[in-house]
């Protein structure tokens, strides 16, 4: 793989021509950033597992943490082939662990193997190559693989169950004026299935995203309602509220200045006593007709 094309020559032109150094490594470079967002994309979907796993346990959280430390140590490698930076960033905090102590000896091995130009010029060396294989390998041989065959086991059930505010008629939508306000209301009751809690929900963050589905004489009600300004087709929100007696509830005021219909989504994520963020699938979503008022010019002239 490492001797590729385009041939050195071609590939420093090229190199020059689109100002991507890297490129001049042909088929090496384009291998190397395809893993490196392999490895960031299967980082992420490991991260949303682990934001799912409230009510499994230790091993489960254990066995997840440790490939979730692996994936991020093969993406810094990778990246910083093609980056050429020797620093890591230091995701790994349990020295006393195993799987920290092996994923930290290939930290401080790997600057060891890494060789820059004097003219700091990023370089992929064969050595280099050789190096992030021998980690690979390393990786996946070394030492046993927590795969999903390891968990999980549930230690309780956790849920959460939510009521908005005003309440939606099946088959229709909330209605309101553009130039007036909406006030939301989320409230939930969080439960768990036994009486003995292994994590205690202390908090709940509420998510909240309106967007227009479909909007209506969009130029002409927001030149009314907002002037020269354009409206908002999206609006985010967020607020953290306590649990009290297993009970929460918080409001959103909410403007709708662009007639039409509007989506409105909400997503519950509970937060324990350490101030970890869980998401137990607690969501609802609700529709908004946003309408403006016409002028009555047809019942005037009818009148005089």
């Amino acid at each position: 793989m490492y001797w590729s094309c385009p041939p050195p020559a071609i590939g420093k032109i090229e190199g020059a021509r689109t100002g991507d150094d890297l490129i001049r490594y042909g088929r090496l470079t384009e291998e190397l950033r395809k893993c490196s967002a392999d490895f960031h994309l299967l980082y992420s979907r490991y991260s949303s597992l682990q934001e799912t796993l409230l009510d499994a346990d230790t091993e489960t959280h254990r066995h997840v943490k440790m490939l979730m430390e692996r994936i991020f140590l093969m993406t810094q490698l990778v990246d910083s082939l093609l980056s050429g930076e020797k620093q890591f960033s230091d995701s790994i905090t349990q020295e006393a662990d195993e799987n920290s102590a092996f994923l930290n000896s290939i930290k401080r091995e790997w600057p060891n193997v890494t060789s820059f130009s004097d003219s700091h010029e990023v370089v992929i060396s064969l050595q280099q190559i050789r190096a992030l294989k021998a980690a690979s390998y390393r990786l996946l041989t070394e030492q046993r693989l927590p795969l999903p065959r390891y968990f999980f086991q549930k230690l309780q059930t956790t849920t959460a169950t939510i009521n908005v505010r005003p309440h939606q008629k099946p088959g229709e939508s909330v209605l309101m004026h553009a130039q007036s306000y909406l006030t939301l209301t989320v409230e939930g009751i969080i439960s768990y299935s036994s009486s003995d809690h292994q994590k205690k929900v202390k908090k709940v963050s509420v998510e909240l995203q309106s967007r227009v589905q479909q909007s209506g004489s969009a130029s002409h009600g927001a030149a009314d309602v907002l002037g020269k300004e354009s409206p908002k087709t999206e609006t985010n929100l967020q607020n953290t509220v306590k649990v009290v007696n297993e009970y929460f509830c918080t409001d959103f005021l909410l403007a709708f200045p662009l007639p039409g219909i509007h989506s409105v989504k909400i997503a519950c994520k509970v937060i324990d006593c350490n101030d970890i963020h869980w998401d137990i699938g607690c969501t609802a979503d609700i529709t908004v007709k946003s309408y403006k008022e016409k002028k009555h010019s047809s019942l005037m002239k009818s009148s005089t």
